[in-house]
């Protein structure tokens, strides 16, 4: 049994880790993508957003 929650646990711990890292990267993405239209374009424009029934993630849209 002890066993058993070790594993657990280290098994959860690892991919909290992941999931944390995959988010904090798609959060740094948002964030360039922002700073980069600001500079570049010098339209503020978020990364993600939905307005007049279109979906836009960067620079597409759904």
């Amino acid at each position: 049994m002890k066993r058993n929650s070790k594993v657990f646990w280290r098994s959860f711990f690892v991919s909290f880790m992941i999931v944390l890292a995959i988010c904090i990267i798609f959060a740094g993405i948002g964030e360039c993508y922002k700073q980069i239209r600001r500079i570049g374009f010098g339209e503020y424009k978020n990364a993600v957003g939905y307005s007049d029934g279109e979906f836009h993630i960067l620079d597409f849209t759904i």
